[in-house]
Protein backbone atom coordinates (compact mmCIF):
# COMPACT_ATOMS: atom_id res chain seq x y z
CA UNK A 1 0.00 0.00 0.00
CA UNK A 2 2.90 2.24 0.18
CA UNK A 3 5.07 1.42 -3.00
CA UNK A 4 4.30 4.29 -4.66
CA UNK A 5 5.52 6.98 -2.47
CA UNK A 6 8.32 4.55 -0.97
CA UNK A 7 9.48 4.81 -4.83
CA UNK A 8 9.22 9.08 -4.48
CA UNK A 9 10.99 9.04 -1.18
CA UNK A 10 13.82 6.49 -2.78
CA UNK A 11 13.93 9.08 -5.88
CA UNK A 12 13.99 12.65 -3.72
CA UNK A 13 15.86 11.49 -0.88
CA UNK A 14 16.99 13.68 1.71
CA UNK A 15 14.26 16.64 -0.08
CA UNK A 16 11.30 14.33 1.19
CA UNK A 17 9.59 12.38 4.11
CA UNK A 18 6.15 10.14 3.92
CA UNK A 19 3.87 8.80 6.14
CA UNK A 20 2.80 5.24 5.79
CA UNK A 21 -0.56 3.34 6.24
CA UNK A 22 0.27 0.64 8.17
CA UNK A 23 -1.88 -2.39 10.08
CA UNK A 24 -1.02 -5.13 12.89
CA UNK A 25 0.22 -7.53 10.15
CA UNK A 26 3.68 -5.32 9.46
CA UNK A 27 6.87 -6.33 10.81
CA UNK A 28 9.20 -5.32 12.71
CA UNK A 29 11.78 -5.44 9.71
CA UNK A 30 9.41 -3.84 7.39
CA UNK A 31 8.96 -1.10 9.73
CA UNK A 32 12.70 -0.52 9.91
CA UNK A 33 12.80 -0.50 5.73
CA UNK A 34 10.24 1.85 5.95
CA UNK A 35 12.45 4.48 8.29
CA UNK A 36 15.34 4.11 6.48
CA UNK A 37 13.70 5.45 3.05
CA UNK A 38 12.59 8.14 4.77
CA UNK A 39 8.99 7.16 6.79
CA UNK A 40 8.60 9.01 9.90
CA UNK A 41 4.78 8.50 10.87
CA UNK A 42 2.04 6.22 10.72
CA UNK A 43 -1.61 7.09 9.72
CA UNK A 44 -4.40 5.54 11.00
CA UNK A 45 -8.06 6.64 9.36
CA UNK A 46 -9.95 6.42 12.60
CA UNK A 47 -13.19 6.83 10.55
CA UNK A 48 -12.80 3.48 9.19
CA UNK A 49 -14.53 0.61 11.59
CA UNK A 50 -11.68 -0.98 13.84
CA UNK A 51 -8.95 1.79 12.95
CA UNK A 52 -9.20 2.59 16.58
CA UNK A 53 -8.44 -0.51 18.10
CA UNK A 54 -5.16 -0.86 17.12
CA UNK A 55 -3.94 2.92 17.77
CA UNK A 56 -2.39 2.00 20.97
CA UNK A 57 -0.96 -1.39 19.12
CA UNK A 58 0.63 1.17 16.60
CA UNK A 59 1.91 3.71 18.80
CA UNK A 60 3.68 1.07 20.73
CA UNK A 61 5.76 -0.75 18.07
CA UNK A 62 6.76 2.46 16.05
CA UNK A 63 7.60 4.44 19.55
CA UNK A 64 11.19 2.83 18.93
CA UNK A 65 11.80 4.31 15.69
CA UNK A 66 10.64 8.08 16.52
CA UNK A 67 7.54 7.78 14.96
CA UNK A 68 4.68 9.82 15.31
CA UNK A 69 0.75 8.30 14.61
CA UNK A 70 -1.08 10.42 12.15
CA UNK A 71 -4.82 10.41 12.36
CA UNK A 72 -7.98 10.90 10.44
CA UNK A 73 -10.84 11.12 13.18
CA UNK A 74 -14.40 12.27 13.07
CA UNK A 75 -14.67 15.36 15.04
CA UNK A 76 -17.62 14.74 17.16
CA UNK A 77 -14.97 11.24 18.48
CA UNK A 78 -12.24 13.98 19.44
CA UNK A 79 -13.44 14.23 23.13
CA UNK A 80 -14.54 10.80 23.93
CA UNK A 81 -10.77 10.00 22.37
CA UNK A 82 -8.95 12.49 23.36
CA UNK A 83 -7.45 10.99 27.17
CA UNK A 84 -6.01 7.60 24.90
CA UNK A 85 -4.75 9.79 22.70
CA UNK A 86 -2.86 12.01 25.09
CA UNK A 87 -1.51 8.52 27.13
CA UNK A 88 0.08 7.87 23.82
CA UNK A 89 3.81 7.31 24.23
CA UNK A 90 4.52 9.42 20.65
CA UNK A 91 3.49 12.34 19.11
CA UNK A 92 0.51 12.99 17.30
CA UNK A 93 -1.37 15.04 14.22
CA UNK A 94 -4.42 15.36 14.04
CA UNK A 95 -5.43 15.81 10.42
CA UNK A 96 -7.84 18.23 8.58
CA UNK A 97 -9.11 21.07 11.72
CA UNK A 98 -9.89 17.92 13.75
CA UNK A 99 -12.87 17.00 10.76
CA UNK A 100 -15.03 19.32 12.77
CA UNK A 101 -18.34 20.85 12.39
CA UNK A 102 -17.78 24.42 11.05
CA UNK A 103 -21.71 24.69 11.56
CA UNK A 104 -21.35 24.10 15.02
CA UNK A 105 -18.51 26.96 15.64
CA UNK A 106 -15.43 27.09 17.88
CA UNK A 107 -17.17 26.33 21.13
CA UNK A 108 -18.33 23.03 20.46
CA UNK A 109 -16.95 20.09 22.29
CA UNK A 110 -14.86 18.77 19.46
CA UNK A 111 -12.92 21.96 18.88
CA UNK A 112 -12.51 22.63 22.46
CA UNK A 113 -11.25 18.72 22.99
CA UNK A 114 -8.56 19.57 19.63
CA UNK A 115 -7.28 22.57 21.65
CA UNK A 116 -6.64 21.03 24.62
CA UNK A 117 -5.00 18.84 22.72
CA UNK A 118 -2.31 21.03 20.97
CA UNK A 119 -1.58 22.55 24.41
CA UNK A 120 -0.54 19.79 25.11
CA UNK A 121 2.92 19.66 23.51
CA UNK A 122 2.76 16.31 22.33
CA UNK A 123 -0.04 16.86 19.37
CA UNK A 124 -0.08 18.45 16.06
CA UNK A 125 -2.72 19.73 13.99
CA UNK A 126 -2.35 20.01 10.05
CA UNK A 127 -4.46 22.85 8.48
CA UNK A 128 -5.69 20.88 5.35
CA UNK A 129 -8.79 19.71 3.85
CA UNK A 130 -10.30 23.56 4.93
CA UNK A 131 -12.86 22.03 2.08
CA UNK A 132 -14.47 19.71 4.74
CA UNK A 133 -15.32 22.55 6.81
CA UNK A 134 -16.31 24.90 3.76
CA UNK A 135 -18.21 23.15 0.86
CA UNK A 136 -18.55 26.53 -0.56
CA UNK A 137 -15.04 26.48 -1.82
CA UNK A 138 -12.40 28.92 -1.62
CA UNK A 139 -11.72 31.08 0.50
CA UNK A 140 -13.15 28.71 2.64
CA UNK A 141 -14.17 31.50 4.78
CA UNK A 142 -15.78 29.05 7.03
CA UNK A 143 -12.95 27.56 8.22
CA UNK A 144 -10.99 31.01 9.00
CA UNK A 145 -11.98 31.32 12.55
CA UNK A 146 -11.06 27.46 13.52
CA UNK A 147 -7.46 27.91 11.77
CA UNK A 148 -7.05 32.24 14.14
CA UNK A 149 -7.92 30.01 17.08
CA UNK A 150 -5.57 27.25 16.19
CA UNK A 151 -3.05 30.18 15.83
CA UNK A 152 -3.65 31.92 19.07
CA UNK A 153 -3.09 28.65 20.55
CA UNK A 154 -0.12 26.99 19.24
CA UNK A 155 1.27 28.17 16.40
CA UNK A 156 4.51 26.16 17.01
CA UNK A 157 1.89 23.33 16.48
CA UNK A 158 0.81 23.58 13.14
CA UNK A 159 1.17 22.18 9.98
CA UNK A 160 -0.31 22.65 6.54
CA UNK A 161 -1.10 20.13 3.32
CA UNK A 162 -2.83 20.65 0.56
CA UNK A 163 -4.48 17.35 0.90
CA UNK A 164 -3.56 16.58 -3.05
CA UNK A 165 -5.32 14.63 -4.72
CA UNK A 166 -8.33 15.79 -2.68
CA UNK A 167 -10.22 12.85 -2.22
CA UNK A 168 -14.47 12.92 -1.78
CA UNK A 169 -14.00 16.56 -2.96
CA UNK A 170 -16.38 18.05 -6.44
CA UNK A 171 -15.43 19.75 -7.75
CA UNK A 172 -11.36 19.00 -7.26
CA UNK A 173 -10.18 22.52 -5.97
CA UNK A 174 -7.22 24.36 -7.54
CA UNK A 175 -4.32 23.76 -5.15
CA UNK A 176 -2.93 27.69 -5.71
CA UNK A 177 -6.59 28.44 -4.31
CA UNK A 178 -6.03 25.95 -1.43
CA UNK A 179 -2.42 27.85 -0.46
CA UNK A 180 -3.96 31.49 -0.50
CA UNK A 181 -6.20 30.42 1.92
CA UNK A 182 -3.28 29.69 3.98
CA UNK A 183 -2.19 33.41 3.25
CA UNK A 184 -5.78 34.48 4.44
CA UNK A 185 -5.23 32.87 7.66
CA UNK A 186 -1.81 33.47 8.48
CA UNK A 187 -0.95 36.99 6.97
CA UNK A 188 2.55 37.18 9.12
CA UNK A 189 5.13 36.25 7.54
CA UNK A 190 7.44 34.61 10.64
CA UNK A 191 4.29 32.69 11.50
CA UNK A 192 3.58 31.49 7.72
CA UNK A 193 6.90 30.23 7.83
CA UNK A 194 7.00 28.17 10.79
CA UNK A 195 3.95 26.17 9.56
CA UNK A 196 5.67 25.94 6.28
CA UNK A 197 8.91 25.67 7.33
CA UNK A 198 10.19 24.94 10.84
CA UNK A 199 7.66 23.27 12.07
CA UNK A 200 7.55 20.47 9.41
CA UNK A 201 11.15 20.57 9.74
CA UNK A 202 10.87 19.19 13.32
CA UNK A 203 7.54 16.88 12.90
CA UNK A 204 9.88 15.05 10.25
CA UNK A 205 13.15 15.09 11.71
CA UNK A 206 14.42 16.84 8.21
Amino acid sequence: GNACQRDALVALGERARGVAVIDDSVSDAQLRALDRDGFRGARLNIMRAGALESLERIAARVKALDWHVQLLVPGAMLPEIADRLLALPTEFVIDHFGRVDAALGVEQPAFQALLRLIDSGCCWVKLSGAYYLDRDGPPFAKAAPFASALLRRNPERLVWGTNWPHPEVAPVPDDERVLEALFDWVPEDATRHRILVENPATLYRF
